[in-house]
């Protein structure tokens, strides 16, 4: 099973952007699928290749 912590350290580690690991690990703990949308779309208005990384997990992990 994926952690997320683990998500959020390998995106750190891939992307080397601490400003944008706090809002990654917000989305992957999102309760509400609201929720999960608003801050999936706060990552990809920062860049397409951050919520790409993200696709390429997928969402069941």
């Amino acid at each position: 099973m994926y952690c997320i912590r683990h998500i959020g350290s390998n995106f750190l580690r891939r992307f080397k952007a601490p400003y944008l690991h706090k809002l990654m690990v917000n989305t992957g703990y999102s309760g509400m699928e609201h929720e999960y949308n608003k801050n999936y779309q706060r990552l990809k208005e920062r860049g397409e290749a951050y919520t790409q990384w993200c696709d390429d997990i997928g969402v069941q992990r």
